[in-house]
């Protein structure tokens, strides 16, 4: 995929502003993204985005700094691109 918006991806207003208490980067997300995942998870009702008509991924990878980091992402198939919904640190959970 191509990288940034509007092909490619972009973040949600909650990736961007909510919970700016957990200090996690745009940075440290794409890192983990471009890495290979520790594991992906999207099995729970909630996880079907019924806008693109396709399921929502929580990704489990690395920061930058090598810390745990969680990725809830949107995927848009059909456009290429994928929404950055939430991220936070497995400890926060």
């Amino acid at each position: 995929m191509e990288k940034g918006w509007p092909l490619g991806w972009y973040e949600s207003l909650h990736a961007r502003f909510d919970h700016l208490e957990r200090h996690i980067d745009i940075n440290d997300v794409l890192y983990g993204l471009e890495q290979i995942w520790e594991k992906v998870r999207c099995n729970e009702q909630d996880d079907f985005n019924e806008d693109t008509w396709q399921w929502n991924y929580e990704i489990d990878t690395k920061d930058i700094d090598q810390w745990s980091l969680t990725v809830r992402i949107a995927v848009d198939a059909q456009n290429r691109s994928f929404e950055i919904v939430s991220r936070w640190r497995p400890d926060d959970t």
